[in-house]
């Protein structure tokens, strides 16, 4: 299935590039007119006959000197997690490069973490190569409905109550009651394996068969980025990244994995642990395995696949451990959540399902953008109490309110950051002239109303419709931009 031959696509994109992208007419006399260049800040082009660093960086928000016909937009991309409503983050992506914009640094929960990898193995050490053709062909050819790979009784239960068919049948509660003791004795209902074995296909055949060699790529995109660590863009605007201002030999080191953040969730201990940074807590051995296990772990979701077993780093876990849960659990404890040999490895979305404070300390000022996925829900009776299914909805509350509830405390800090942002651009600007900058990080949410975030019996319409809704979320945060 091609979702860019699709007629209302390419209409779509092609609209895109013309209204909003770096060529655009309104960028024609070389100035910035609206709140894309004021958001967008910072741009790149290729500098000529030149290894290393690779490309030259300028404020957007000045004219450019001599032709801008190879800039292109840099910003990093946090995705939120929503199973296979996952499709819609690439509608997304390919709107934002069909606009002259490429991604930096990349973050991702469960269905955001499959995006994001995609993305980094596609694009590989080449931070200016687009990404959105070989993305959406990966996305619309994901053998979704091999995904469900648990035992047959289990495959008749979960594909029934996904379809809501044949749920009277003997055969349907035959498979109920396997399903109950599949969870009781491995904790999901699917293997996993047949994702992770596509997944790791797919790393295959864009040449990241191992966290080595994904390494390798994110190490030359950093050095191409060395630049924007010191100040070059007048006006007094500072430099977009954190520069390499630590004695820890071991940080500097692994600075390069900053570019890339998965999120999950490490149990028993319940800690939100970042990928591939935080590979340093595990046996040295994952260094070799598939970028695909590092997906695996993030979009483990709970009851749906089995989890992910690891095992620790005996060195590094224990100071891991005694650093987070010191002060707050009683000696007998602690001493147990040090002393693992495994660690059991759940969907990110438990602890930080949208994780826009992903690049805030190491690229403060590079614009990220958080997209969000959400849907038409109905509103549940907060006072009628008159059916069982109301114990379930207060369940279900329940647990979203605790899952997201960092994730809430998080934004909210971005908002008071954006105001303190503003007062400093308003001082800059009156101290040094230039054009205020819009604050680097924005929200823009995609909403996929009525479609299930488990469906993995999705038809060719279904994977459109959500593709297209991407797509129009990223013309509709361009546009509003426009206007400021």
């Amino acid at each position: 299935m091609d979702l860019l031959s699709v007629a209302s696509v390419r209409r779509k994109l092609d609209r895109i590039e013309h209204l909003y992208g770096v060529n655009s007419p309104d960028e024609a006399g070389g100035r910035p007119v609206n709140g894309i260049d004021r958001f967008f800040w910072l741009r790149a082009s290729e500098r000529e006959n030149a290894e290393k660093p690779r490309f030259a960086f300028r404020s957007g928000l000045e004219a450019a000197e001599g032709d801008s016909t190879g800039d292109f937009r840099l910003c990093n991309l946090v995705l939120q997690g929503g199973g296979t409503l996952g499709l819609a983050h690439a509608g997304f992506v390919a709107g934002l490069e069909r606009a002259g914009i490429r991604f930096l640094g990349l973050a991702g929960t469960s269905a955001g973490s499959i995006i994001a990898m995609g993305l980094a193995a596609i694009r590989g050490p080449d931070l200016a190569r687009e990404t959105h053709r070989k993305l959406a062909d990966l996305s619309s050819s994901a053998p979704m409905d091999s995904f469900i790979d648990g035992p047959r009784p289990v495959r008749i239960f979960i594909k029934r109550a996904l379809k809501r068919s044949g749920l009277f049948s003997p055969a349907f509660w035959f498979s109920v009651i396997a399903a109950v003791k599949r969870l009781r004795d491995r904790r999901g209902l699917n293997y996993g394996d047949v994702f992770e074995t596509w997944f790791e296909e797919v790393m295959r055949e864009l040449n990241f068969e191992s966290i080595e060699q994904l390494d390798a790529a994110l190490e030359r995109i950093w050095e191409d980025i060395s630049d924007l660590s010191t100040p070059a863009f007048g006006h007094d605007i500072p430099p977009p990244i954190a520069g390499n201002d630590t004695d820890d030999p071991d940080v500097r080191s692994n600075r390069h994995r900053d570019l890339l953040q998965l999120v999950t969730t490490a149990m028993p201990v319940g800690l939100k642990l970042t990928l591939p940074q935080d590979l340093s807590y595990l046996d040295p051995e994952y260094q070799r395995v598939s970028p695909a296990r590092l997906v695996r772990t993030s979009m483990s979701i709970p009851a749906f696949f089995e989890p992910v077993m690891m095992r620790t780093n005996k060195t590094t876990w224990p100071d891991l451990a005694g650093e987070t849960l010191g002060r707050l659990l009683p000696p007998n404890r602690l001493n147990y959540f040090k002393d693992l040999d495994e660690l059991v490895f759940l969907d990110g979305g438990l602890v930080s399902n949208l994780p826009s404070d992903s690049f805030r300390q190491v690229m403060r000022d590079v614009p990220t953008i958080v997209v969000p996925l959400y849907g038409d829900q109905k509103n549940p009776s907060v006072t009628g109490r008159r059916a069982y299914s109301d114990l379930v909805s207060d369940a279900l509350s329940c647990i979203s309110a605790v899952r997201l509830q960092r994730d809430r405390e998080v934004w909210q800090q971005n908002i008071e950051l954006g105001r303190e942002f503003e007062r400093q651009e308003e001082l800059r600007v009156s101290q040094h002239g230039g054009v205020a900058r819009i604050y680097p990080t924005r929200m823009a949410e995609v909403n996929t109303a009525d479609k299930d975030w488990l469906n993995f019996v999705m038809t060719e319409h279904d994977k459109t419709e959500l593709f297209q809704t991407g797509l129009n979320a990223a013309e509709a945060f361009l546009k509003e931009l426009k206007r400021q």
